[in-house]
């Protein structure tokens, strides 16, 4: 048996200067959430980057109950997909 890699996801490790400025400034509307460790990871940055307190205003829709469990725990809003694949969060996001 060969092992072989096909998919990593990185994390970053800060937020863009344009992603800032975009939750500062209110001009995102929703964000996606593909699970629980990027909705983490999404979280830790924007704390690094002093905008946690902005994304209240921002409608968080995750794939599953799973990934939005850092989003509620952080008292943030969000929209669960109804089914835990693309389609449903696409969905869920039309709802926003």
């Amino acid at each position: 048996m060969e092992t072989l890699v096909v998919y990593e996801a990185r994390a970053e490790s800060a937020l863009t200067e344009a992603a800032i400025a975009a939750i500062r400034a209110g001009d995102i509307d929703a964000a996606l959430h593909f699970s629980r460790r990027s909705a983490a990871i999404f979280l830790d940055l924007a704390r690094a980057a002093g905008v946690a307190g902005d994304l209240a205003a921002i409608v968080h829709v995750c794939i599953s109950g799973d990934a939005a469990v850092p989003l509620l725990d952080a008292g943030l809003p969000v929209r669960v997909a109804a089914t835990p694949d693309s389609a449903g969060l696409f969905a869920a996001l039309e709802s926003v």
